[in-house]
């Protein structure tokens, strides 16, 4: 019987505190409304760091078009030769000694993935460094 009226005193205790934090918050709110202007809104957006749409992809437009050209200044002409009945590893390893490829295990996996082992011609050829291998076998296989 004695932990009945022990419940019942505790729940009275916690329905009093939560009446009367009600109450007080109710009388006298701690609550500051503000209206912004979009202007505004758009200001604090970016002193958080945040961007619009259009700011990030004429961001992501600069920072390509920057890109291609670094690479087209780096990117070297080297003049390559494929020899008669040169083999698929010793093209490869041509290829990244010219610093045309940059991993030869690589390259020739993908050209023997794509049945494309049979296709290189021989020739002389004008190849730039890191084209991709997909690139680089349109050109060893076509005719000049």
């Amino acid at each position: 019987m004695k932990r009945n009226v022990y419940d019942f005193y505790i729940l009275l205790g916690v329905g009093i505190g939560i009446i009367v934090t009600s109450l007080f918050f109710f009388l006298k709110p701690n609550v500051k409304y503000k209206e912004y202007t979009n202007e505004e809104i758009i200001e604090k957006a970016t002193e958080l760091g945040m961007v619009t749409i259009k700011e990030s992809l004429n961001t992501n437009r600069k920072e390509n078009i920057e890109k291609e050209e670094t690479q087209t200044k780096t990117q070297k002409e080297i003049k390559f030769t494929v020899n008669s009945g040169q083999p698929l590893v010793e093209i490869a390893n041509n290829l990244f000694k010219s610093g045309i490829i940059e991993d030869k295990e690589e390259f020739i996996q993908f050209v023997k993935d794509n049945n494309m082992d049979k296709r290189l011609l021989p020739g002389d050829y004008v190849l730039k460094s890191n084209l991709s291998y997909t690139t680089i076998m349109k050109i060893l296989s076509s005719k000049k």
